[in-house]
């Protein structure tokens, strides 16, 4: 026994005991080294990846070089990424540590097909840890390379989108550890948010900006939001607004400090704004969508859905944040909506206006012509000094403005009892002259081009003001900046074919044209189609009752004539009005025509024409008069079938107006290589107009849309015979 009372034995078992001790003390310190190193490593490597998204633009060089740093730094043994695209489909890969076997993994991905843990870690948010892959993962071919590793996948997500999934492999101890799981996601979060904002700018094409480190992400989110993200006091002054947000109100970012509710909000708008104060005071957070109506810079008004959040440091509330989605358009969408449902309404009280006015004009009309009558009896018996005739001569006027008006409420319903006379157009025109020029303005330079004989036509005369009236406050609307306003009037003929080819029930004969133009805004085709439906209109709520052209179309054919419109979009509109020529007038019409000079011819003609329907009638028109027809659809075509043609091109028979290329061009093209060649213009427009339009130099050989086959040989023949 020793001095300390204890035996050899107990001492042995005291130094065995010291001795496991101190072994596990230098293991346990030997693993936390390890640990410590390892970290030490991933911080590395996650600065190394901070520092590529800086400076990388191309996302496979990106994805490429973080592999290689997060395996560089012996953080992780081997790291692979898989990007997608926005379908869902494989985009690229990259790979460091892996090998040739990576091949193998990436002919899966290209198939459309995911292995075992990849699918789960695109399920799972966060970090998904696999202690064994090479036992839960036997689908992958990298499997074997795993064994006696464990493996860290995340998915790489930003603002809802899954770019692709990140993958390490390393120690068991190590990928279980919390704080290297949260490491990684570091690292995941950095590359999502690089991706999205490579994809933003890809899709922008705007931003050259360069993604810094990963401590900016917050503001590089808040910068490049597409909605508009803004950051506000309690009192409602704002401390900071995004790009999307200065854009949508007109801002510049130096007049953030002077914004608050008082200038952005309209008057109505601002007790839902403190009431959305309180209650972010009182919950934290906003409970449902806002909607607000606010001012622009310029005072536009744009409406926003907004909901909002309180920013807290020290856990004391500091600010507001704010997300904004611009909701104008739908908003606009909405009072379109508003405003149809308005026009249907205002529509059916009007056909039923338009009922009622048609039956109690008439009664009133029956009215009015006892007191009219009657008040012209009575003056007839009464001289003129007599105090009573003067009462009686204001009643009969009264008389006949009433009956004016009812005349204009007949018209509106279509029921009027017209009183037609034999009338001389030039003649009512004149006369409408000083009232036209009042309606339409200073600003509209107005011109008449008159027929020298004119023949005349059996119409009421109060109809041909209607039409001229209503004619000439549609061509003001559509001059809003001023312009010219023509109005022709000439005698024509039509023949069968016309009316046959243009789908209209009308007699050929001759006929006396009104033509209108103005070189407004023009219409589009969709447009034309409906101008003469009751109640269309495209002027704004409350500027047109969609009346005027309905009740022209009304009155043309009331008097068996046929009106057309002819329009380009920016060019200007010419209405045609075709009106029968009165029988009366026409004495001559029983005697025998004198014939038409010869007008067949051999030449070759180059046809062009952007409308397929008025090219295939005029093709047969001068085909039937035994012309050659090269025909073409717009000006570069027609230069290709003029290369093309080897012989001889007598005539250019050319529209002027066309898309891309217009007559007048084509026309010095095709000269400069067929001096020879001869030319004559076309147009829906009258010889007149298009001069005004500035689009053909007066003296030009033209020709005016619509006409009949025998005008138009007529008029080749001239050009060809010079």
């Amino acid at each position: 026994m020793k001095a300390d009372g204890k035996t050899p034995k107990q001492h042995i078992h005291a130094l065995e005991t010291l001795n496991r001790q101190l072994q596990e003390e230098t293991r346990n310190r030997k693993q936390a080294e390890e640990r410590i190193t390892h970290l030490n490593a991933v911080l590395k490597a996650i600065r190394n990846v901070n520092q590529l998204i800086v400076r990388e633009k191309r996302k496979e060089r990106l994805i490429k070089k973080i592999c290689q740093a997060l395996t560089g730094t012996r953080g992780y043994y081997n790291c692979w990424m898989v990007l997608f695209d926005e379908k869902g489909d494989f985009d690229v890969a990259a790979q460091s540590g892996v090998g040739e076997k990576f091949a193998k993994l990436l002919e899966i991905f290209q198939r459309g097909d995911l292995v075992a843990n990849i699918r789960k870690a695109i399920k799972t948010p966060g970090v998904c840890f696999t202690e064994n892959p090479s036992k839960t993962c036997g689908d992958c071919p990298l499997s074997d390379q795993y064994a006696g590793k464990a493996a860290l996948y995340v998915r790489l997500e930003h603002a809802g989108r899954i770019y692709g999934v990140l993958a390490v492999s390393l120690l068991p101890w190590a990928g279980a550890n919390e704080q290297e799981q949260i490491l990684l996601d570091e690292i995941a979060d950095d590359i999502a948010f690089a991706l999205y904002a490579m994809e933003m700018e890809e899709k922008e094409r705007a931003s050259t900006e360069t993604l810094r480190q990963s401590e900016e992400r917050y503001r590089a989110l808040f910068d490049r939001s597409l909605d508009c993200v803004y950051v506000h006091d309690f009192e409602g002054n704002f401390l900071d607004a995004n790009e999307a947000a200065l854009s949508l109100l007109g801002y510049d970012r130096e007049e953030i400090p002077s914004l608050a509710f008082a200038s952005l909000l309209t008057d109505d708008q601002v007790p839902l704004a403190f009431q959305t104060l309180t209650e972010l005071k009182e919950t934290g957070w906003q409970k449902e969508l806002k909607e607000f109506s606010l001012k622009r810079k310029d005072g536009q008004i744009v409406y926003v859905e907004s909901k909002s959040s309180v920013i807290y440091r020290d856990q004391k509330p500091v600010a507001v944040l704010g997300i904004a989605r611009d909701i104008t358009r739908r908003k606009q969408a909405e009072k379109e909506k508003e405003k149809l449902q308005a026009q249907l309404n205002q529509a059916q009280k009007m056909e039923a206006i338009g009922v009622l006015a048609g039956g109690v004009a008439h009664d009133f009309n029956n009215l009015l012509t006892t007191i009219i009558g009657n008040a012209d009896l009575a003056l007839m018996d009464l001289q003129e000094e007599t105090p009573v005739y003067h009462c009686i001569e204001e009643m009969r006027k009264a008389g006949k403005r009433a009956a004016a008006l009812t005349r204009q409420l007949l018209a509106f319903s279509r029921k009027q009892t017209i009183q037609p006379e034999i009338v001389n157009l030039n003649e009512i025109i004149m006369e409408s002259e000083k009232m036209l020029r009042r309606l339409i303005g200073e600003d509209i330079n107005f011109v008449t081009v008159y027929e020298e004989e004119p023949w005349h036509v059996c119409m009421d005369p109060g109809q041909v003001d209607q039409i001229l009236m209503n004619l000439a406050v549609n061509a003001r609307d559509a001059m809003p900046k001023g312009g010219k306003l023509t109005i022709e009037t000439a005698n024509v003929d039509l023949d069968e074919r016309y009316f046959r080819e243009h789908g209209v029930k009308s007699e050929h004969g001759q006929y006396i044209m009104v033509a209108v133009t103005d070189t407004g805004v023009g219409m589009d085709r969709e447009t034309q189609a409906r101008i003469f439906e009751p109640f269309f209109t495209t002027k704004g709520l409350g500027r047109g009752t969609g009346l005027g052209l309905s009740t022209t179309f009304g009155i043309v054919k009331q008097n068996n004539g046929l009106i057309w419109v002819y329009s380009e979009e920016g060019k200007g509109t010419t209405f045609k009005i075709y009106l029968p020529r009165s029988e009366k007038q026409s004495e001559t019409s029983g005697q025998e025509k004198r014939p038409l000079p010869q007008i067949r011819g051999t030449e070759t003609i180059l046809l062009v024409e952007d409308e397929e329907a008025l090219r295939d009638l005029a093709k047969r028109m001068l085909g039937e008069y035994g012309y050659t027809v090269v025909f073409a659809g717009d000006g570069e075509e027609a230069l290709k079938r003029a290369d093309d043609h080897k012989d001889a091109i007598h005539l250019l028979l050319t529209d002027v107006v066309m898309p891309a290329m217009d007559g007048k061009e084509l026309a010095e093209k095709l000269q400069s290589k067929r001096p020879e060649m001869k030319v004559l213009f076309m147009s829906g427009y009258t010889d007149n107009a298009v001069a005004h339009h500035g689009i053909l130099d007066a003296g030009l050989n033209f020709i005016q849309k619509p006409f009949t086959a025998a005008s138009l040989a007529q008029k080749v023949r001239e050009v060809l015979d010079g």
